[in-house]
């Protein structure tokens, strides 16, 4: 459970979080693996994880998000923009066939207003 007084910084935060909420957190299917493991022979895919997480040991989640997407047909909904030439999660969903919406999109697919 959360103290009153914030963490120093979101680092602290994000971990925080994701330690008092593991249950969400599921390890890859069988199929989820053979998925990355194809996707990542592709080394423009490898681009997914950065430099500094790699050399670091940081968690990644994108690359398991496509493969959990693909594997349960599901969509995923992203901040993040298409950029030209780009490892962002909309250019890797599209290449891989994977729906991919940002928020926006996502509520209006939904065809939620407020």
């Amino acid at each position: 459970m959360r103290n009153s007084s914030p963490p120093r910084n979101t680092a602290e935060w994000v971990k925080e979080w994701v330690k008092s909420n593991k249950k969400i957190f599921v390890a890859p299917t069988h199929d989820e693996a053979v998925f990355l493991t194809k996707l990542f022979q592709d080394s423009s895919y490898r681009l997914l994880i950065g430099k500094r997480q790699a050399l670091q040991g940081c968690p990644v989640a994108d690359p398991y998000l496509v493969a959990a997407a693909h594997s349960r047909k599901a969509t995923i909904v992203t901040q993040e923009g298409w950029k030209e030439n780009s490892s962002k999660l909309p250019n890797v969903c599209a290449r891989v066939g994977v729906g991919c919406f940002s928020l926006d999109g996502f509520m209006e697919a939904m065809r939620w207003s407020f």
